[in-house]
């Protein structure tokens, strides 16, 4: 098998990790596991993103979604 480049393996590492991260989401179902599954795909596609598109997404206002009681 043929070495990965260093962005594939970048991106490959960061995928591995998005799916455990969603695997033990599925798993155990609690919010907390699903916020650290979404955190991991993002990370996941900064790898793809440029680097001014990523100061855009991250200088963008978003607002974050509240539980109410």
């Amino acid at each position: 098998m043929a070495e990965l480049s260093p962005a594939d393996a970048e991106a490959q590492v960061a995928f591995e990790v998005y799916t455990d991260a969603q695997a033990r989401m599925l798993r155990t179902m609690r919010p907390e596991d699903g916020i650290a599954a979404g955190r991991a795909y993002r990370r996941f596609l900064d790898v793809f993103l440029t680097p001014d598109q990523r100061r855009q997404l991250d200088a963008a206002n978003i607002v974050p979604f509240r539980r109410s009681a």
